[in-house]
């Protein structure tokens, strides 16, 4: 007869050890005693869970988890057969294309915007990269990948750290901190904030949550959403007004203020994130530059965002109040940022400030300080003139700056304060170096860099002719005409065939069709820019080059409308200065034509573009009314008599 040998009873108590050497365990608190006679190491007396992945199958059998607890996920959950499974999935898939949300069983979808976007899709491309992201079409919302991404960029963020002797930043560049002149009360607005806030609260009851009356324009009602990413603002910035405004940054203006869908907005990607960071990582309870400066970006990102609400839908004037209230405390914290020796620190976050304080003039329509501003920024960049290694992030801020300086000197007709000399424009090649190294000028401004630098010269060019009439010089130097004259053959030479862009991917096929007609408009008017400021030509002599611009602007628009971009929440409008330009220059029977598109572009809720409309027509005006008197006049002059200065962006 067989030896029969029972199975020892396996027991739940003891030490890891003792119970894989099926031993006995004394069963001593931290350590067994047993262990340590023999010179083991004890495994001790934790749990140790077994963890199931598919909860219709059972657990291993295998004898090395015998005496393991098998906990299933969800054991207490139905279980559902196959087939219902099935019918779950095919009554969502109904329901999908409604855009609205369903929940069938243990499944739900919900849809992440009011709006349904093309099925179609785009790419973009980082400069950095050659590698192509894709994105659905006409859409920059961040999805949770694109958020998340997003949160760990802000969070790795680092700012440069050069020395206290490297800057010497002027305060006196900042407007005053008084309240600007507006029909809102500003002051009173600060007595119900606390003033260590970096974001301050803002009376919700006397805010407009339920704006259905949206007139004219593809961006949602004013109304505060569960949406996920609406979800992820509220926690992040705890109050419902703020979140909705950073939201509508982030999903509305940061595309508005780009012509190309791009996956390197600096609107985005370095404001929004940046802001973000400040109000995760700082105290705002500590007074620091460095806070200051982050405090005065997010303000600045909150007036944008308010303001360009207002415009949404000007009988919501709480919007324009709270843009003029961010725009005022954000002014504050700046001054107060620069004012501390510690500000040379925080160049991205004090540069990323005062750029974003010149986009709520954009927003808005309102004032002229957008000058000043701009000259804060340059003083901030000349303080590293020195530099010649640098993040491509204050790179790409210097090359924003640089840009906007331009505009804005492109506007300005005054002398230069000194005169010509060969040295002098020599010295001044470094300053078109620096434009023509703008890698970020085709996406964000849609025109090539070597054009931009053309206007630069012609402006300095300009500025050297008009100190020569003023002070009665009959003839300049060989070298300022031989100056001009090459200025000249370039622009007639220059064809965008021979310049690929190469910061658009190629399969980027909507990118590369409106920057073609961008980029060709801006070409067109530099020549006019060119020849009326250089050559004195008059506008019966620039029909065709007024004709062109009107062409490509319109096709742009044309493009964007056929599409269906127009009625998304994050339309794309197009940078402005060349349709400026050509229309300051328009005969008569061409007038109608810009009356057209200027008035379209009303659609993208844009302040600065009804200034700029505004500002053509009364230049038409003193234009007309000098030829009426038998004089001729020029637009500069014209622009010059109606005193309103405008950015054309």
């Amino acid at each position: 007869m067989p030896i029969h040998t029972s199975s020892r009873a396996m027991t739940f108590t003891g030490c890891w050890t003792c119970k894989a050497r099926k031993v006995a365990c004394d069963e001593r608190p931290i350590a067994c005693k047993n262990c340590e006679k023999r010179g083991m190491t004890c495994g001790g007396y934790d749990i140790k869970l077994q963890w199931v992945s598919d909860p219709l199958a059972g657990a291993h059998s295998s004898p090395r988890h015998q005496g393991r607890i098998a906990l299933k996920l969800d054991q207490n959950s139905v279980v559902h057969k196959s087939e219902t499974i099935d019918l779950f999935l095919a009554d969502i898939d109904r329901d999908t294309p409604n855009q609205s949300s369903s929940q069938q069983g243990p499944f739900s979808v919900f849809p992440v915007g009011e709006t349904s976007l093309p099925e179609t899709v785009m790419t973009h491309t980082t400069s950095d990269s050659s590698s192509v992201t894709t994105i659905p079409q006409h859409s920059e919302v961040l999805s949770y990948t694109q958020f998340a991404r997003l949160m760990v960029d802000y969070t790795t963020y680092q700012s440069s750290q050069p020395s206290a002797s490297d800057i010497d930043f002027n305060m006196q560049f900042l407007p005053p901190s008084e309240p600007i002149t507006t029909s809102v009360e500003l002051l009173s607005a600060f007595d119900h904030s606390s003033p260590s806030s970096p974001i301050a609260e803002v009376d919700l009851d006397n805010a407009d949550y339920q704006d259905t009356s949206v007139i004219e324009t593809g961006i949602t009602p004013f109304r505060y959403d569960h949406s996920p990413i609406q979800s992820i603002y509220t926690r992040i910035f705890k109050n419902p007004e703020i979140a909705f405004l950073m939201n509508h940054y982030d999903t509305h203006v940061a595309s508005l203020l780009m012509p190309i869908a791009h996956s390197e907005n600096p609107f985005r990607r370095l404001y929004l994130s940046t802001a973000i960071e400040g109000i995760v990582t700082h105290d705002s309870s500590i007074r620091t530059s460095k806070g200051m400066a982050y405090t005065a970006l997010s303000q600045s990102l909150l007036a944008s965002a308010a303001f360009h609400r207002w415009n949404c839908d000007q009988r919501q004037i709480t919007h324009r109040e709270a843009g003029a209230r961010y725009r005022y405390r954000a002014i504050r914290s700046l001054q107060n940022a620069v004012s501390h020796t510690a500000s040379v620190a925080n160049y991205q976050v004090i540069m990323m400030a005062i750029l974003s304080l010149v986009t709520i003039g954009v927003l808005s329509g309102e004032g002229e300080e957008f000058r000043v501003h701009i000259d804060a920024a340059a003083q901030l960049r000349n303080s590293r003139s020195r530099w010649k290694l640098m993040s491509r992030t204050s790179q790409q801020l210097n090359e924003v700056s640089a840009f906007l300086a331009l505009l804005s000197r492109t506007m300005s007709f005054k002398a230069s304060p000194l005169p010509w000399s060969d040295r002098d424009e020599q010295a001044a090649s470094s300053e078109d170096a620096t434009i023509q190294s703008g890698v970020c000028y085709e996406y964000v401004y849609g025109i090539k860099p070597g054009i931009a630098v053309a206007i630069n010269r012609t402006c300095r060019l300009a500025e050297h002719l008009i100190r020569a009439r003023e002070e009665g010089e009959q003839q300049m130097p060989d070298a300022f005409l031989e100056g001009c004259e090459e200025l000249g053959d370039m622009l007639e030479s220059w064809r965008l065939e021979e310049e690929r862009p190469t910061s658009i991917s190629s399969d980027d096929d909507l990118g590369l069709l409106v920057f073609t007609h961008q980029a060709k408009a801006w070409h067109s008017a530099a020549l006019i820019y060119y020849y009326t400021r250089i050559q004195g030509a008059q506008p019966a002599d620039l029909i065709q080059e007024v004709t062109a611009v009107a062409e490509h602007m319109y096709a742009t628009e044309d493009i964007k409308s056929r599409l269906g971009i127009m009625k998304q929440d994050n339309p794309m409008a197009p940078i402005t200065w060349p349709a400026f330009i050509a229309s300051c220059n328009a005969l008569r029977d061409m007038r109608q034509v810009w009356k057209t598109w200027w008035e379209g572009l009303r659609r993208y809720k844009i302040g600065n573009i009804d200034k700029q409309w505004n500002v053509i027509q009364r230049i038409w005006e003193v234009l007309d009314t000098a030829k009426s008197m038998g004089n001729q006049s020029c637009w500069t002059k014209a622009y010059d008599i109606v005193g309103i200065h405008v950015l054309p962006v």
